[in-house]
């Protein structure tokens, strides 16, 4: 994983514009306006978003960026256009807009499942895109991002592309874009799977006496403490759990009945289903 700053960003004259502004193209764009990225003489009206939702306009529009309800001559005008919009509605998206695209620009997709292949249909003309995969925790700047380029992107516009999906968590290129695929499988549905253990174990915290303010605060307090462990450590995940779990104690009789139990097969073929499905909404 990397994670970049903003200089060569923030040095050069540019406009983004986002195409959908909800969880993760509102975290994206609010990521460059909170990293700072306007500091260096840029205004934040060379960012455009293009949403329906007036709410979401509104917002952004107070920061100073530039927005519209529908695509406009302005789109024509941009470096680099990224897609945040639901998989299913993709193509009459594309569709709707691409006389206002062209080959010139980069296009930037976090769209589950759409091939750079399909989008590059879908727009009518071959392109210089970028695939990527972020996850949730985007909104904090906490996000984890897969990205891949096709063959039309160039130096200038991969490192564009990167330090724009730098500013919400840490970001891996992908030379073949099937791994997007299980990207979207371990990282970007990865942190309901997180959530769900979460959810058990305060649910046998207050099953065992424990309150559930207090039950929540101490599941929480130990996945945040358990991320932290791993973020400040090379040590493999297998040797981490060892270190946790004594001979014959609490920990140990925990871990085998998760084993006798299934536990691993079952997240095993949860996350295979999420890789299929993210296959299927691709086809």
């Amino acid at each position: 994983m990397v994670r970049r700053n903003l200089t060569s960003m923030t040095q050069s004259e540019f406009r983004i514009a986002f195409v959908g502004g909800g969880n993760m193209g509102g975290s994206i764009l609010s990521g460059l306006l909170d990293a700072g990225l306007l500091d260096s003489g840029a205004s934040p009206e060379k960012l455009l978003l293009i949403d329906p939702d007036g709410d979401k306009r509104q917002a952004f529009s107070a920061r100073g960026v530039a927005c519209a309800r529908e695509a406009d001559a302005r789109l024509a005008h941009t470096e680099m256009v990224l897609f945040a919009v639901k998989p299913q509605v993709m193509e009459q998206v594309v569709c709707g807009l691409r006389e206002h695209l062209s080959a010139e620009q980069l296009i930037v997709s976090v769209v589950a499942g759409v091939s750079s292949s399909a989008i590059a249909r879908m727009l009518g003309f071959e392109s210089a895109i970028v695939r990527a995969m972020p996850n949730v925790p985007a909104l904090y700047r906490a996000g984890a991002a897969g990205l891949f380029a096709n063959a039309h992107v160039n130096a200038g516009q991969r490192r564009l592309a990167e330090e724009t999906l730098a500013v919400v968590g840490d970001t891996e290129w992908f030379d073949d874009e099937a791994l997007i695929d299980a990207v979207t499988a371990v990282s970007g549905s990865g942190p309901a799977y997180f959530f769900y253990l979460m959810e058990v174990m305060q649910s046998q915290a207050e099953a065992l006496g424990i309150g559930t303010h207090a039950a929540r605060r101490l599941v929480a307090a130990t996945a945040y403490g358990a991320g932290l462990m791993v973020q400040r450590s090379d040590t493999d995940f297998a040797e981490l759990r060892r270190m946790v779990t004594s001979p014959n104690g609490t920990t140990e009789a925990a871990v085998t009945t998760f084993e006798r139990e299934g536990a691993r097969e079952a997240l095993t073929k949860g996350i295979q289903s999420s890789w299929q499905r993210s296959l299927e909404l691709g086809a």
